[in-house]
């Protein structure tokens, strides 16, 4: 029996997706649409990973915790393009930047720890804290 995550991870999977095609189609070659176009595809990846987990009954904390903070961080990506375009400091969209991507390094030391064997010494909880801080941070 398919369980309600895979139905529903699955259709925003399917959503997102025809979302990043319909932008991608009518794109008139800006910035912010290819900031929208990536966290869009972003999303769509994130809602098939977690799909995919739903339906083998297995969740690959590392690779999920990846997956949610590269999605996060392209929609703060959108975000920080929008308040560069509104005229605010490019200081400001730059900080967020920042903060974003180290949010996702961050989130990348658990997948990165568990391929060179070093997974036992790298506490999720640890990541998930900073790595949070971090995406808080650059969504403020």
């Amino acid at each position: 029996m398919i369980s309600f995550g895979v139905i529903s991870y699955g259709l925003a999977s399917l959503g997102f997706l025809l979302l990043t095609t319909l932008l991608a189609t009518s794109w008139e070659g800006r910035a912010q649409g290819a900031r929208l176009i990536a966290a869009c595809a972003a999303t769509s990846a994130w809602a098939a990973l977690i799909a995919y987990a739903a339906w083998r009954q297995q969740m690959p904390v590392p690779l999920v915790t990846l997956a949610e903070f590269v999605r996060d961080g392209a929609w703060l990506f959108v975000l920080g393009g929008l308040v560069e375009r509104g005229g605010l400091s490019v200081v400001l969209s730059r900080a967020t930047y920042l903060l974003a991507g180290s949010g996702i390094a961050i989130a990348a030391i658990p997948m990165i720890a568990e391929l060179t064997g070093l997974a036992s010494r790298v506490a999720p909880a640890v990541v998930l804290v900073y790595g949070g801080l971090f995406k808080a941070l650059a969504a403020l």
